[in-house]
């Protein structure tokens, strides 16, 4: 009995631990090679803003008119968005990036036709750069928007000087950088980037999605930034064809920033022009619908659907400059000036002249209280484009923003 047990026991706890190690393996993870990171992120903003229009008042009006109403998105627009990476292994990952606008307001979409009218791309990313497909931002919006040649980084853009007769927006550069003007956000696009040492090249090309041709509403973009020694400096190109791919409407962005001590010098000069009759856009500069832009630039509407056909030489141009210091970390302060001119043949020229002060305070890393002033006055317009609207505004704004 004694030698049976001796011999049965070490047999038995082989057994036993065969079967544990069995179990474990086949409870163990398998070798994971992909990891998956999605953030749910956006921005929350809101105020008042008051214009009061210090030129004579339009037609049938008593005095200078003034504003005040809730403003949703005044310094940055309300948005909401999901995006994501997964680790493939390599240095190689997939992306995507789901954003759309919002309205504090009322809480609907910015954009009642798409839920993701801001962006709706996926991709690949790695050594070699980024490859984005789907609905995308421009690069020369990408370039202003992040503080590299706009002083204001495309702030403001949602806020109209002299609301009640629509004279003109209040950040100039999102007027060429506008949903009308189809030079913010394209669809149908691929769009690469690449980060070289301190350079960055970039090339987008969006199909048109029309049957039968291959050009028209199809576009192709340009980026080459430098950023090294304190310098930020960049350049983009567009060249948007129109509905019959015949007809161009081109714009380009140049400028940069010099940071010292902290200190930030911001210059920059954008450029659209379009042939005549471009008809692609639904506010195009010289189409049917030559009057919409004059909301928003004083002088636009001189181009009317009677002479879209023989005007030439039409440029909308913004020249821009400013300074921006941060007093303390919670309080940055930032002064832009913007000088806005539309010419063509033919036409009378105008002039926009755009002054702002914006201060912004930080209660934490996701909070913001904010405030800025402004004055603009508009010169060498003629009598119909000027009908009905002021040509000086000056306005003020208040308001909170919170990020997620």
């Amino acid at each position: 009995m004694q030698n049976t047990k001796k011999t049965a026991y070490p047999a038995l706890r082989l057994v036993t631990h065969g079967l544990v190690a069995t179990t474990v393996a086949f409870m163990a993870p398998l070798p994971v090679h992909a990891q998956t990171v999605m953030t749910l992120y956006g921005i929350l903003d809101a105020g008042l803003r008051a214009d009061h229009n210090t030129s004579a008042p339009p037609a049938g009006a008593t005095g200078p008119a003034s504003l005040t109403a809730f403003g949703s998105g005044i310094l940055n627009t309300s948005r909401f968005g999901l995006k994501g990476s997964e680790d493939l292994g390599d240095g190689l990952k997939a992306n995507f990036n789901l954003e759309g606008g919002i309205s504090d307001a009322t809480g609907a979409s910015s954009n009642s036709a798409s839920l993701f009218d801001r962006r709706a791309v996926v991709g690949l990313s790695g050594a070699w750069g980024r490859l984005d497909l789907g609905r995308n931002t421009t690069f020369g919006y990408d370039i202003t928007a992040s503080y590299v040649t706009d002083p204001l980084g495309q702030e403001l853009s949602n806020n109209k000087q002299g609301t009640l007769n629509k004279a003109w927006t209040l950040n100039p550069l999102s007027t060429l950088y506008s949903t009308n003007f189809t030079t913010i956000r394209r669809d149908n696009g691929l769009k690469y980037l690449g980060s070289f040492d301190d350079f960055s090249v970039g090339l987008a090309y969006a199909l048109g999605g029309v049957a039968g041709s291959s050009s028209a509403n199809a576009s192709i973009q340009g980026l080459l930034r430098y950023t090294g020694a304190g310098f930020d400096l960049a350049g983009t190109y567009d060249d948007l064809k129109d509905s019959t791919g015949t007809k161009h409407l081109k714009t380009a962005n140049v400028g940069g920033n010099y940071t010292h001590s902290g200190l930030k010098f911001i210059v920059g000069y954008t450029q659209q022009q379009a042939d005549p009759g471009f008809t692609s856009s639904p506010a195009a500069l010289t189409g049917a619908t030559a009057t919409a832009p004059d909301a928003y630039i004083p002088g636009v509407a001189a181009l009317s659907a009677a002479n879209a056909a023989t005007v030439t030489g039409v440029k909308l141009s913004v020249a821009d400059l400013g300074l921006s210091y941060n007093f303390t970390p919670a309080l940055n302060v930032v002064g832009a000036y913007y000088q806005t001119n539309l010419s063509a043949h033919g036409v009378n020229s105008s002039k926009l002249n755009t002054y702002v002060v914006r201060a912004r305070y930080a209660l934490s890393k996701q909070t913001d209280l904010y405030a800025e002033a402004d004055q603009s006055n508009s010169s060498g317009i003629s009598a119909a484009a000027t009908a009905g609207k002021a040509t000086n505004d000056t306005g003020v704004a208040a308001g909170l923003q919170v990020r997620f």
